[in-house]
């Protein structure tokens, strides 16, 4: 046990025994945690220096020019509420991908930032690989996107050319860069790929910055130990989450302002329940092939219906908010009492 579960334990007592938020989930993820850990074999100690490392020189990232020429601009990046006492990944790489819990993150960046995602996943068996994934993206076209997996991923590769790795040193880490030129995987007029492994970690890094150097000073400002929590920005009745798992979690900010979550749930049996909460004040996340007015009524509210996609779409409290699952029943029953806790992540429940 730890401090983090001792907060969680305490903000259980204190919910209300019929209706309770979605956090009351953290204790089936935490133990499903905790089982993965106790299978997973302990870091050598030099994987752990070699990842102390890396993240210990993010604190001091040289930032270099942007593409253009134009001077560096450091940007901090928005994040979730933190999560005190959190276990971090250079510890155990079992807390890696268990949601609601981010580790990712990066000291800055060396442009001015429009949008950043954060998400993380754990795949059970037979996959069984869990990751944690960050994307930002500039005002002028820049990016940089980070993956940290418990298994080896790899350089995308172009089909079309054969693309040699140079060999870099991140930190005192080994690490392979590979250019993409014009118009390759992942995306953009041209993007870089950078590759490096820290203790039982591996990381990816892809970025719009063509020069090795760029891309090695970025990687040095990954960071693990800034905990912090992706939701849930949404309230259910304990009833209706019976039996599932929070399995996967996003959390996306624009321009410094959460503008859209995502809680992917999953039960014993398969099947699967997500909700979506996209803020209405930006019109291009109202969800697509939405009608002008609400064609159904659950439980009072306005909602619209879409039972061959097993989907309902609803607008309330300042948000869109739609729900996917697998139970069509549990899907509307889940429509009709879902509520928003708004787009202050910072106020949103541990």
């Amino acid at each position: 046990m730890n401090d983090l579960d001792d907060m969680v334990r305490a903000s259980l007592a204190a919910a209300a025994d019929d209706d309770v938020h979605v956090e009351r989930l953290l204790a089936g993820v935490r133990a499903n945690g905790s089982r993965r850990r106790r299978r997973r074999r302990l870091i050598e100690v030099t994987g752990v220096v070699a990842a102390v490392a890396v993240v210990v020189a993010g604190a001091a990232v040289a930032l270099r020019p942007a593409p253009d020429g134009a001077p560096a601009t450091p940007s901090v990046l928005p994040t979730g509420r933190p999560v005190p006492d959190a276990v971090s990944p250079l510890q155990d790489p079992g807390v890696v991908g268990v949601a609601p819990v981010l580790h990712l993150t990066l000291a800055s960046v060396p442009f001015p930032v429009d949008t950043v995602r954060y998400s993380d996943e754990v795949m059970p068996w037979p996959i069984d690989v869990a990751d944690e994934n960050l994307l930002v993206n500039g005002r002028n076209g820049e990016h940089v996107s980070v993956r940290v997996s418990t298994k080896e991923t790899g350089a995308p590769k172009n089909p079309s050319e054969t693309l040699t790795p140079e060999a870099v040193d991140v930190g005192g880490v080994p690490g392979q860069f590979v250019r993409h030129p014009g118009g390759a995987f992942p995306a953009g007029p041209a993007s870089s790929v950078l590759t490096w492994r820290a203790g039982a970690l591996y990381f990816r890094l892809s970025t719009s910055y063509p020069d090795p150097q760029q891309a090695v000073a970025l990687a040095l400002g990954v960071r693990l130990d800034r905990a912090h929590s992706c939701g849930p920005s949404f309230r259910l009745p304990a009833s209706l989450t019976a039996g599932l798992t929070l399995q996967s979690c996003r959390l996306s900010f624009k321009q410094g302002r959460v503008n859209e979550t995502a809680s992917q749930f999953a039960g014993a049996d398969h099947r699967q329940l997500s909700v979506q909460v996209n803020n209405a004040e930006d019109p291009g996340l109202q969800p697509s092939g939405m009608p002008a007015l609400a064609t159904d009524v659950v439980d009072g509210r306005p909602v619209w219906l879409i039972e061959g996609y097993k989907r309902a779409t609803l607008s309330l409290g300042g948000a869109w908010i739609q729900v996917d699952g697998d139970d069509w029943e549990q899907v509307k029953r889940v429509a009709g009492a879902v509520e928003p806790l708004g787009f202050d992540a910072q106020q949103w429940p541990i």
